[in-house]
């Protein structure tokens, strides 16, 4: 039985990264473009950079070729510039960089119940940003009520749920929900 699930799951994830890997760099550069007016300002070059410092055909180059090594000698690449074992810290230098916890956990739920539907590349991404943004006040109101600022508590779950009603948001607002009944329940039997 477990080795089904693994079958599932691979083949759920192997639907999210064809997906992606069928992007063209064009289609990157054109959903970077597209998302650019919504990009914070201090990262809006950074992000540009970053999306050239390893352009996606240099990675099909070298990932194409027999040795890699010769292949990086043949263009004169010296060094590591390989990204698979900096996943988690290539993009420290950008400010979003504080969020990517959190986009690593959606991209990685997302590749759970993508379907492949054809959908832009700024299109998925808008809508994983949204679904962050969502989680990421729900998790702000949680901590807000904790510290008994109910109102600012409720502004964030209320632009939460104007943001994205995903199954994850629902999720993360019923446990606000629930984490919101048991301060409640504590603070009225606290005040008898």
């Amino acid at each position: 039985m477990l080795e089904s699930w693994v079958l599932v799951e691979q083949v759920l994830m192997n639907t999210f990264e064809n997906y992606l890997t069928q992007q063209s760099e064009s289609n990157w550069q054109e959903a970077i473009e597209t998302l650019l007016p919504s990009i914070h300002s201090v990262d809006r070059n950074a992000v540009q950079i970053w999306f050239r410092f390893y352009p996606l055909s240099l990675e099909r180059f070298l990932s194409a070729s027999e040795n890699t090594e010769e292949a990086k000698r043949s263009i004169a690449m010296q060094g590591d510039f390989g990204l698979d074992d900096k996943i988690d810290t290539s993009h420290n230098f950008l400010y979003g960089h504080r969020y990517w916890t959190a986009v690593k956990a959606a991209l990685e739920a997302e590749s759970q119940v993508f379907q492949g539907e054809s959908v832009s590349l700024a299109d998925e991404i808008t809508q994983r940003a949204l679904e962050i943004t969502a989680v990421t006040a729900l998790r702000r109101a949680g901590w807000m009520l904790c510290a008994g600022h109910d109102d600012a508590a409720r502004a964030q779950l209320r632009e939460a749920l104007r943001t994205k009603r995903s199954p994850a948001v629902l999720e993360r607002a019923v446990i606000f929900a629930g984490l919101w009944l048991r301060e409640h329940l504590v603070r009225r039997r606290s005040a008898v």
